[in-house]
């Protein structure tokens, strides 16, 4: 009797390939310019309704009140940026057809609103290259990370992680507001205080943890070049991230200060 021999074969990845589709450049041009004109008229919006419905928006100096108007459409800005993040987290396992349609459109619409807060700041402050050097180069970080991932399917996803962060942008952005318009209404600053304080640990810090985790372990699955340059951006979004911590903390420990 012939002995029938059985084999266990080799159990693939069985996560199916991603459809993506042909890259559709007037569907990425119209991302990019669509959302720049978007931003542009929201600030417009925002400028007509702060000045003329509001006495501070009236009475402030037009540095400061550009600096509301600007945080106002940060607020909007990381709104979108965290529906979107969620929603293509959720789909890359579930809808892929749907994730594969519209990461590289939202990976345009996000650099296409940071490149318009570079030159909105830069109308009102042309120093900014000296007055604030974090800015710049948080904004050269991620504008880097992002144009980098459209030639890797994983990096762009991890791009999706780590703009999970503006999800705890809303409130840091509404603390900024707070401060400027509102700053003895406390019923409404602590609360946000707290919110900030969560989302700051469990989806801003966690997230850019977890990049510069896959950055070390999978950085042999890439070229010597994308490995290092990615380690860079996932270590310098680490690095910002701690940074931005560090002040938080900072000014809580003050306000408790002043408070004994």
């Amino acid at each position: 009797n012939k002995q029938t021999m059985t084999h266990n074969p080799v159990v693939p990845d069985v996560r199916p390939a991603i459809p993506f589709p042909e890259v559709d450049s007037h569907l990425e041009s119209s991302s990019f310019f669509g959302t720049v004109l978007f931003f542009v008229i929201a600030y417009l919006v925002a400028h007509i309704l702060v000045k003329t419905t509001t006495t501070w928006g009236k009475a402030a100096k037009p540095t400061l009140r550009h600096h509301l108007l600007n945080t106002i459409v940060s607020i909007v800005n990381s709104f979108m940026q965290s529906f979107f993040s969620i929603y293509l987290f959720w789909a890359r396992e579930n809808h892929p057809h749907a994730y594969a349609l519209w990461i590289r459109p939202w990976i345009w619409n996000f650099t296409a609103y940071l490149i318009y807060d570079f030159g909105c700041c830069m109308l009102y402050n042309g120093f900014i290259f000296r007055h604030e050097p974090g800015f710049i180069v948080h904004h050269a970080v991620v504008i880097s990370s992002l144009y980098s991932s459209l030639g890797d399917s994983d990096i762009m996803f991890y791009q999706v992680i780590a703009t999970l962060c503006e999800v705890n942008s809303c409130s840091l952005h509404f603390r900024n507001v707070l401060k400027l318009i509102a700053p003895n209404l406390s019923y409404l600053r602590w609360p946000n205080e707290f919110v900030n304080f969560i989302t700051f640990i469990t989806w801003r810090y966690m997230s850019s943890v977890y990049l510069l985790y896959c950055s070390i372990v999978r950085f042999d699955d890439r070229t010597m070049h994308t490995s290092i340059f990615w380690l860079f951006l996932a270590f310098a979004l680490w690095m910002i991230n701690n940074r931005i911590g560090y002040t938080m903390v900072k000014g809580y420990m003050r306000e408790w200060n002043k408070k004994k």
